[in-house]
Formats: C-alpha cells, structure tokens, sequence
C-alpha cells in the first residue's frame, strides 16, 4: 500500500509577463509546498514572439509548467479578434479543466483572456481565488472582466482595504475577502 500523502492540484494561471513578475513569489512558494501540486497554465502573450516570448522567463526560473495553451491567431486587439480569442480560450481552457481537475484555480488581474479562463472554470465547478479585485479601472473595458472574475470567484485577495470593502459591497462574503 502506497502511504504517499495526497498532494492538493492548484493551478495558478500567468497570462502576461505583468502578471508573472506579481505571481512569481506565489509560484516558488506553491512549487516547494510539498502539500501542493503546481499546475501552471501559461497562455496569452508569454507564448507570442511579437511579445518577447516570455514564457522564457518562466523556463529560466525553473517553475514547472503543466500546460501551454496558445489562445491568440493575431496580434491586433480589435473586437473581433477578442471576441474569436475569447472563444478560443474558454474552449481549450474547458479541455483542459475537464482532463486536469485542478482543486483550485487562481488567477490575477483582470484582462479578457482570465474573465474567459474563468469562464470555462465556473462550467467545470473549479473554485477560483482571484487576486487583485475590488480595483477601479473607470472607463476601461478592464473594469468589467474585474468585477466579472470577482463574482465568478470564491476566494478574493485584494490589495488594500479599500478594494476589500468594495468586493464585499458586491456581495461577497466577508470570511473569504482577505
């Protein structure tokens, strides 16, 4: 009989190299927690070489890397190429949430490519803790994939008081705004 203790699968998901640098030390500390599986989802522009190719920067530091999903056929940001991207997102997203099972996803920010990965989470009842809600982004398109995530997600890790108040104004429960 095979006594190994049960490791918990999070994937924690990057999209850009702005989003790697805040969850880098988040990452190293879940890849040494022997009580966690890392499952690192990297998708967006680290795996675009107009953009520099980032998920270089991931390799370099030595995270393992469980899946990489391309999402984006073209460079331009135009309605229709998010709308196609988003699309394209929540279905390879949903494959692999289906296949994977991760017991949690967690996610930072609040660009179009993570409200779709949430998206595809929520079908596949995977629990998401969402970093950096509660935010303000007026006039932006930010602010509703923001506060879409923030409704979509269970756990919440806000920057500041102000923004941990605003996510419970929403109606999230206070226990599990930190």
């Amino acid at each position: 009989m095979d006594c190994a203790a049960v490791r918990i699968p999070v994937c924690v998901l990057t999209t850009t190299r702005a989003d790697y640098g805040i969850l880098r030390p988040l990452l190293r500390s879940l890849a040494g927690d022997n009580d966690i599986e890392l499952r690192l989802a990297v998708t967006g522009t680290h795996l675009l070489e107009a953009f520099g190719m980032t998920v270089r920067e991931i390799e370099a530091d030595n995270l393992p890397i469980d899946v990489r999903i391309p999402i984006f056929s073209e460079k331009n940001d135009s309605p229709e190429t998010m709308t196609h991207s988003m699309a394209r997102t929540m279905e390879r997203f949903g494959t692999y949430f289906q296949s994977h099972r991760p017991a949690l996803l967690i996610v930072l920010g609040d660009r179009f490519e993570v409200f779709a990965v949430c998206a595809a989470a929520v079908a596949a009842c995977i629990p998401i803790a969402h970093i950096h809600g509660g935010e303000t982004t007026e006039g932006a398109m930010d602010e509703y994939f923001r506060h879409c995530i923030t409704k979509m997600s269970y756990l919440h890790f806000t920057a500041a008081e102000d923004y941990r108040k605003r996510v419970i104004q929403m109606g999230e429960a206070p226990e599990r705004v930190f």
